[in-house]
């Protein structure tokens, strides 16, 4: 009878252990059976098995490929019921290769109770055979009546195998006497790493600032104004003088009325033709020049004091000028073999005029373009706002300073074609600047039009100016040892960020022939 109990009990004891069991495994099911478990690069989650009175969730799942590693991340949330004091839990991460043949173990993590801990600790003093086995670098305890969460990073040696493999997170739950009473795999489907893409590079360009500069202007016009005999005022009527005046009106209005600029001074020079006695002409260049001060300070209102005054007696470069713009003949050869002869101006009259063809044709087309008077207004400009600089930039692109349109392009994105189209204006007004030409260069560099940038940068008279934007150059073309060298030669800022990129580029090249042969 004695025996026949024993055995009831037994059967009873272990009937009630498979139902407990058997509770445990459902409220694992439960718990995973809500939440998908794919595995995504990116991570989304994941969660692991429920415990008897509480949980272990995995969240936050990252498998990556980090240059030559492989990267696992996870957040554990370990709720406060999850496990007793006397209890461990341990996360075993697996990747398996294709049909199972490869396998890599990542660290476990383990997760304990504060008495199961010390109970590890003591054995760790005595020198534990099994628990220099099973005691992990990861490992955690679980404060009393606390929820805890838990960052698992860990990075291997990337291998080729790894492509396409799959991800599998075991899971035991352990009491006292490392008695396994909790298993669970939470398995992942599998893991389809990215293919490698070429390293994109992010090259900087740097612009140079221009130097702020005070804006002086200067407008050089010619007036044809005729006199009659003996006469040194201005008559409006008299001959073409009309439509001279009228040109001369416009122009000094158009300074005038600008409310950005400010007439400073004036410089006018009359000139004769070479017909006549130097006297004479002396005192008609004279007379003529004056009489366009007169102009000036009587119609215009400007001060005379602003103006100054010079004549140029006999305008024989100025015959030279003309006649070498003939179309070459018997005339031109004479008349410039005259010119170029070593005699005195009164010598060369004479000889001319001892060639009668050629001196009625000077008397009729050149002589009358040398009675001028040329002027010079010196005006300054006053500077531009940003706002100012965006409403008169298509009016008056000649009356902004270098510094003032570099600001006006930099107020726009980089790659827009406003920001390249002003810097290629400011290059149209400074074509030899070294300054000017760099910027456009950049501009084009970051447009992707480097071959048009090239030519540009070669201009550049000091090579150190242009140095980092020539190295991205030869970075995009793919000519590394050339751009290393221009990079070494700079010292901006941007230089050294592209140094970083080069290096990086030469990397993930090397990488990308590797992975060309897989």
């Amino acid at each position: 009878m004695k025996r026949v109990m024993k055995k009831i009990i037994q059967l009873a004891a272990f009937v009630a252990m498979l139902a407990i069991l058997l509770f445990l495994i459902i409220a694992g099911a439960k718990a995973q059976g809500s939440v998908p478990g794919r595995m995504e690069r990116t991570g989304i989650e994941s969660y692991g098995p429920v415990g008897v009175d509480g949980s272990v969730v995995i969240k936050d799942l990252v498998l990556q490929e980090i240059g030559d590693s492989l990267l696992l991340a996870f957040n554990v949330e370990v709720n406060r019921r999850a496990i007793n004091n006397r209890q461990s839990w341990r996360i075993v991460p697996r990747l398996n290769g294709d049909f199972d043949e490869t396998v890599q173990e990542f660290p476990t993590l383990l997760v304990t109770g504060r008495q199961k801990e010390r109970h590890f600790k003591r054995k760790e003093r005595f020198g534990n055979e099994w628990l220099s086995a099973n005691y992990p670098e990861y490992k955690a305890t679980i404060p009393k009546g606390t929820d805890t969460i838990l960052n698992y990073r860990v990075t291997l040696p990337y291998e080729y195998w790894m492509d396409n493999s799959r991800l599998s997170l075991d899971q035991y739950l352990a009491s006292p006497r490392e008695k396994r009473q909790l298993f669970s795999s939470d398995g992942y489907r599998r893991v389809a790493l990215e293919p490698y893409e070429p390293y994109a590079v992010r090259p900087l360009v740097n612009y140079i600032s221009p130097e702020r500069e005070v804006k002086r202007r200067s407008e050089v016009y010619q007036a044809l104004v005729d006199f009659p005999v003996n006469v040194s005022r201005i008559i409006p009527g008299y001959r073409r003088n009309t439509e001279e005046l009228a040109q001369i009106d416009k122009k000094v209005k158009n300074i005038k009325d600008n409310p950005y600029m400010e007439i400073e001074s004036v410089y006018m020079e009359g000139y004769a033709s070479p017909e006549g006695g130097v006297e004479l002409n002396r005192r008609l260049a004279t007379e003529r020049v004056l009489a366009l001060k007169d102009y000036f300070v009587r119609i215009h209102g400007i001060p005379p004091g602003v103006i100054r005054t010079d004549a140029v007696t006999e305008d024989w470069d100025g015959l030279r000028a003309i006649v070498e713009n003939w179309e070459d003949g018997p005339d031109k050869e004479r008349i410039m073999a005259v010119i170029d002869g070593p005699e005195p101006p009164e010598a060369k009259e004479t000889r001319l005029r001892a060639l009668p063809h050629q001196w009625v044709r000077l008397v009729s087309e050149a002589f009358p373009l040398l009675r001028r008077t040329e002027y010079t207004i010196h005006f300054r400009v006053s500077d531009f706002s940003l706002e100012q600089s965006r409403s008169l930039i298509s009016t008056y692109p000649e009356l902004f300073s270098h510094s003032e349109l570099y600001t006006l392009a930099m107020s726009n994105r980089e790659g827009t074609d406003e920001r390249l189209h002003i810097l290629e204006t400011i290059l149209r007004f400074y074509p030899d600047d070294d300054t000017a030409l760099n910027n456009y260069a950049a501009a084009l560099v970051a447009a992707g039009e480097t071959t048009t940038a090239r030519r540009y940068l070669e201009r550049i008279s000091d090579t150190k100016v242009a140095a980092n934007n020539l190295g991205l150059v030869c970075l995009l073309e793919g000519r590394y040892e050339e751009a290393g060298k221009y990079f070494e030669l700079s010292d901006t800022d941007e230089s050294v960020h592209n140094q970083l990129e080069l290096e990086r580029k030469i990397e993930a090249d090397a990488k990308m022939k590797r992975y060309g042969s897989r």
